[in-house]
C-alpha cells in the first residue's frame, strides 16, 4: 500500500471478503454490495502535541473538507453555565477584524461551507474547500484557537449571545416538538447534570456566561490532546501533513477531558404529558438510558433504530423516529411516535407500546432485516462517496470505536446480526425503566371544508 505502515484499510482481508455475508433465513434476498464496495480506507497519526489526524485522500472529487472538532460539548460545562460550549462555539467561529474574519477570507476564496455544531458530547467546525484553499482552512482553524479567545470582548460576545438565543427560539421554542426536547432533557437528568438544560441551555444561563467563561472554556477544551482533525477529499497527504505541521501542530498541547458525567439511571418508569403548540399531531416519545457497557448492544440498537423506521414510517398514518444517541460512557436510545391526527394520548401511547414491541418482543421477520442492512448498505456507499459525509464517518467511528464482533470492519458489521440476535440485545438492554413524553396539541385542527 502506498500509504505505509500508519494506513488503516477496514476491509475483509480473506480471499472470499467480496462474496456476500448471510446467515440463517438471509437468502431472501441476496447482497448486492461487496466488501470491496464499503472498503474505508483512511491513515491515523497523532502529532506530537497530541492531536488525532484523519486522512482520508480521494482525487476523484473537487473540494477538501477540514473537519476540526473536540470532546468539548454541554456534558463538560461548569454548573451554573449552561449553554457555554455552544457560544463558545459560535464566539470563535470568526473574529471582527479584517485579520481575524475567517468567514471572508474563505468565502473569498471559494469556501463552500463554513459551520460549526456543538452536541451533547462534541463541539466542532467545518471548513469545506477547494483544494488550494487547504493550507488557508488549516490555518484558519489554528488561529481561531490561537487568537480569538484573547481578542473577545464583552461587546462581541453580546452579539453572539443574541445569535444564540435566537438559534434556541427557532429550534425549541417555535419548533415542534421542541418542548417535547426540552421535557425529556429535564427529567432524564437533573438538575445538577449538564445536560439538564439541554445543548442550548436557557436565556438566564446564557446571560451569565461572560467573556472569562469561553476563555476558560477553551484553553481547558479546545486544544489539541482533545480533539480530532478530519480531512477528507482532494488533497495531497503529504502536504496536509506539513501544513498541519506548521498551523494546529504549533499550538500548546493541553491535556485530553475528563469523562463526563454519565446518564444517570431513572428511578422508575416516568410519565410526563405536555401541551404541543405547533403540530396539530399529537407524540410519544420514550426514552431509555443505557448503561456504559453497551459493546455487545450498541449495532442491535443501530440497526433497531433503522428497522423501525422503515417499517413503520407512515404505517397506517403513523410516523416513527428511532435513534441510539452514544456518548462517551452511556447512551441514550429514543422512539417517537407520530400520531396521524388527534387521537386520545392513552390510545397513542398504545400504539407507541406496539411499534416498541415489535422490536423488543414480537416475531421479526427475516426479509425486514435483509431490507433494512441493505439500507444501511446504502446509506454507507453515500457516505463513502461524500466528502463531508466520509469525514463524519471517520470521526464517530475515532470516537465510538468498535470492540465488539472482533476482525469485523465496521462498515460490515450490521450484516453479522440476525433477527433474533436484535430482538434479543434490543430486549436485554431496554428492561429497564423508561421515560414517556405524551405531547398533545393544543391548536384545534382546522376545520373540515364542506363541498
Amino acid at each position: 500500500m502506498p500509504w505505509g505502515a500508519a494506513m488503516v484499510a477496514l476491509v475483509a482481508a480473506q480471499a472470499s471478503a467480496a462474496e456476500p455475508l448471510t446467515q440463517p433465513g438471509q437468502e431472501v434476498v441476496g447482497r448486492r454490495s461487496t466488501s470491496g464496495a464499503l472498503a474505508l480506507e483512511y491513515e491515523r497519526y497523532v502529532t506530537a502535541n497530541g492531536l488525532v489526524v484523519l486522512l482520508s485522500p480521494d482525487p476523484s472529487v473537487n473540494q477538501v473538507v477540514v473537519d476540526l472538532g473536540f470532546a468539548a460539548g454541554a456534558l463538560y460545562e461548569p454548573q451554573q453555565r449552561n449553554g457555554l460550549a455552544h457560544l463558545t462555539e459560535h464566539a470563535l467561529s470568526t473574529g471582527d477584524t479584517p485579520d481575524t474574519d475567517y468567514r471572508a477570507m474563505l468565502e473569498g476564496r471559494g469556501a463552500l461551507d463554513f459551520n460549526g455544531l456543538t452536541t451533547a458530547d462534541w463541539l466542532s467546525w467545518r471548513l469545506i474547500v477547494p483544494p488550494e484553499e487547504l493550507p488557508l482552512a488549516l490555518w484558519a482553524n489554528a488561529d481561531r484557537l490561537g487568537t480569538l479567545p484573547g481578542l473577545l470582548t464583552p461587546e462581541a460576545l453580546a452579539r453572539h449571545r443574541r445569535i444564540v438565543q435566537q438559534e434556541r427560539l427557532l429550534r425549541l421554542e417555535d419548533s415542534a416538538y421542541g418542548r417535547s426536547e426540552q421535557v425529556l432533557m429535564a427529567r432524564l437528568f437533573p438538575r445538577t447534570h449538564p445536560l439538564h438544560q439541554g445543548v442550548f441551555g436557557t436565556p438566564s444561563s446564557l446571560e451569565a456566561i461572560g467573556v472569562e467563561d469561553v476563555r476558560a472554556f477553551a484553553a481547558r477544551y479546545l486544544v489539541p490532546a482533545n480533539g480530532v482533525l478530519t480531512i477528507t477529499g482532494n488533497f495531497d497527504p503529504k502536504v496536509a501533513r506539513e501544513w498541519i505541521d506548521k498551523t494546529l501542530g504549533r499550538l500548546p498541547p493541553g491535556q485530553a477531558a475528563q469523562a463526563p458525567p454519565a446518564t444517570p439511571a431513572l428511578p422508575g418508569m416516568l410519565k410526563v404529558k405536555i401541551d404541543e403548540r405547533v403540530s396539530r399531531r399529537p407524540r410519544v416519545t420514550m426514552a431509555w438510558p443505557l448503561e456504559a457497557a453497551l459493546d455487545e448492544y450498541t449495532e442491535a440498537l443501530a440497526l433497531g433504530a433503522t428497522l423501525l423506521s422503515i417499517y413503520s414510517d407512515e404505517l397506517i398514518g403513523l410516523s416513527v423516529d428511532a435513534e441510539l444517541l452514544e456518548f462517551r460512557d452511556s447512551a441514550i436510545f429514543i422512539l417517537n411516535v407520530t400520531m396521524p391526527h388527534a387521537v386520545d394520548l392513552e390510545e397513542a401511547e398504545a400504539n407507541a407500546e406496539v411499534i416498541f414491541r415489535f422490536l423488543a418482543a414480537a416475531p421479526m421477520p427475516v426479509d425486514l432485516v435483509v431490507a433494512t442492512q441493505h439500507a444501511i448498505d446504502r446509506a454507507l456507499m453515500t457516505a463513502l462517496s461524500s466528502p463531508p459525509l466520509r469525514a463524519g464517518l471517520l470521526n464517530r467511528l475515532e470516537r465510538f470505536p468498535p470492540r465488539a464482533m472482533p476482525g469485523v470492519p465496521p462498515t460490515e458489521r450490521h450484516w453479522k446480526l440476525t433477527a433474533e440476535a436484535i430482538q434479543t440485545r434490543a430486549a436485554r438492554a431496554l428492561k429497564g425503566a423508561r421515560l414517556t413524553v405524551q405531547a398533545r396539541p393544543s391548536r384545534p385542527l382546522p376545520p373540515k371544508v364542506k363541498r
